[in-house]
C-alpha cells in the first residue's frame, strides 16, 4: 500500500519536479557560451532564464496554498495560470533565441519537450483541484 501511495504522490507532484527540470536545463543551455554568446546573454539569456524560475517560484506558490476557502481558490488558481503562462513565455523566447541565432531546433528538442509535458501536468493538477474543489463545495452545500 505504501508503494502505491508514494507513486501516486509522485506523480502528483510531477509538475514541482518538471519544473525545476526545465529551469535547470534551460540555466545549462543558456549560459552556454555555443548556444548563446555572451554578447547575446542580456537579450537571451537572462530573460529566459527568469522566466523558467519564475516557473518555479509560480508552482511552489501554488503549491503551499492549502485550500480551505475560495480566496485561496482563486490565488492558487492564479498561481497556476502563472505557471503556465510562464511556459508559453519560455516557449515563445526559445522560438526567437532559435530564429535570431540560428540555433537547430534540434538543440532545443529536449526542452522544449519538457516545457510542454509541464504544460500538460499542470493542466492535470487544475483538474484535479477542481474535482477536489466540487467535493469541498458539496460538502460544504450540504452541512448547511
Amino acid at each position: 500500500m505504501s508503494v502505491l501511495k508514494s507513486r501516486r504522490e509522485q506523480s502528483e507532484m510531477q509538475f514541482f519536479q518538471t519544473a525545476v527540470d526545465v529551469q535547470n536545463e534551460l540555466i545549462k543551455f543558456c549560459m552556454e557560451e555555443k548556444n548563446v554568446p555572451k554578447k547575446y546573454r542580456f537579450v537571451y539569456a537572462i530573460p529566459i532564464i527568469a522566466e523558467g524560475q519564475a516557473l518555479v517560484d509560480n508552482v511552489v506558490n501554488a503549491n503551499t496554498i492549502f485550500v480551505k476557502t475560495n480566496e485561496e481558490v482563486i490565488d492558487r488558481r492564479h498561481y497556476q495560470n502563472e505557471a503556465n503562462a510562464n511556459c508559453e513565455k519560455i516557449l515563445q523566447k526559445l522560438q526567437s533565441l532559435r530564429t535570431v541565432l540560428g540555433i537547430d531546433s534540434g538543440q532545443l528538442k529536449n526542452i522544449v519537450g519538457m516545457v510542454i509535458s509541464e504544460k500538460g501536468y499542470i493542466t492535470a493538477w487544475k483538474k484535479s483541484d477542481n474535482q477536489r474543489y466540487k467535493e469541498m463545495k458539496k460538502k460544504t452545500e450540504s452541512v448547511k
